[in-house]
């Protein structure tokens, strides 16, 4: 017998966050998050977003033991922006069991029904930088640390429920050549000379803290028009200029400025955690941390966590100057391989720019929709 409970006390948001970890413990392919940013992001008091936003989590439970969990957001600020009445839900997983799966989105939709929703998608976070996208492909391989993994049956189980794919991204392997391409070359000297823009120099962590405010304004414009992107507020971008840019590398950061000075594209790198994460299953103590430090000063493989270019500054070669900092940054760092977070399906310009790497679509990855009418 399955009983679904709502999370309401601190030892089932323990459950909660635990659920994950257990259930794809020692699984090779599984890139667990930081236990830390599960916790900072669904509590209230540490999470910004829920100023506006509503959650709800629910926990299944079989013979006694948690057999999955999900969570349902209403986001008043999708509502507000796209005039649709959808929820979103996220972080969710359970056992190869479909009565699981079936009541734990039961009590979501119903949910969502008694708060007026007329629909629901996901895997969506609180906002577009959390982790979204159900793995629809690529199992095989081994995930990143900023993308959710998911067993094969995830998806199956969704298309029984009567869901269906809303939105798809792909994901990227990349190989490093040893020179940069000539003809990558040639366009970012054309785009330096043509529109008199150039590269934000950086010594030191604070640096790039002052200027971080700004990159998310950049997000905002460059990212509002994909999936169910709503715009970050300025207490959000406060949120993550504080959690992120005092940690951030200068050396893994490239930003572009027009000739005033503005920030007009920006590529944003991390070393990968995927071996440390793995071997510490997310926990940073007692031996995580450093690890994780060991990690960032000699790292081996790359992840190209974000990557824009204002739209006013687009196709005029202005991406190519940020490959070519990207290509010369890797090998003056001995890293042959770049995975390339999640890119939309549609999203030609992005996907468009990997065409003078040898690069492997090795994932794939969906939002799903149910209508609730």
């Amino acid at each position: 017998m399955v009983v679904i409970k709502e999370v309401t006390t601190r030892k089932q948001l323990r459950q909660f966050v635990n659920f994950t970890y257990r259930l794809y413990e020692d699984h090779p392919n599984f890139v667990p998050s930081l236990r830390v940013d599960e916790y900072q992001t669904l509590k209230e008091k540490k999470n910004p977003a829920f100023e506006h936003c509503r959650i709800k989590m629910f926990l299944a439970y079989k013979d006694n033991k948690v057999a999955g969990r999900i969570a349902v957001i209403i986001n008043d600020l999708f509502t507000k922006k796209y005039n649709k009445k959808y929820g979103r839900f996220g972080f969710v997983d359970f056992i190869e069991d479909f009565e699981v799966a079936s009541k734990l989105f039961e009590a979501a939709e119903n949910y969502l029904k008694e708060q007026g929703m007329e629909g629901i998608h996901g895997p969506l976070g609180f906002c577009d930088l959390d982790p979204e996208g159900m793995l629809t492909s690529g199992f095989e391989f081994t995930g990143t640390f900023t993308t959710i993994y998911n067993y094969p049956y995830y998806p199956e189980y969704l298309k029984r429920l009567g869901y269906v794919e809303d939105a798809e991204w792909v994901e990227y392997e990349l190989k490093i050549p040893e020179t940069v391409p000539e003809s990558i070359k040639n366009i970012a000297e054309y785009a330096k000379s043509r529109y008199g823009v150039s590269l934000m120099k950086f010594e030191s962590k604070s640096e790039i803290k002052k200027i971080a405010p700004k990159i998310f304004d950049l997000i905002n414009i460059c990212y509002k028009d994909l999936y169910g992107v709503v715009e970050l507020t300025e207490k959000q971008i406060d949120h993550y200029v504080d959690m992120y840019f005092s940690v951030i590398d200068p050396k893994y950061v490239r930003i572009i400025q027009d000739p005033e000075g503005e920030p007009i594209a920006f590529g944003l790198g991390f070393p990968s955690l995927t071996k440390v994460l793995q071997k510490h299953n997310g926990k940073l103590l007692p031996l995580g941390l450093f690890d994780i430090y060991r990690t960032l000063k000699n790292p081996s493989r790359l992840e190209l966590i974000l990557i824009a270019v204002r739209p006013d500054y687009k196709r005029k070669g202005i991406n190519a100057i940020l490959l070519c900092e990207m290509v010369e940054m890797c090998n003056k760092l001995g890293i042959r391989t770049v995975d390339l977070n999640p890119q939309l399906v549609k999203n030609f310009d992005v996907r468009g720019q990997w065409k003078y790497f040898e690069s492997i679509p090795n994932k794939t990855r969906a939002a799903f929709f149910k209508s609730l009418a």
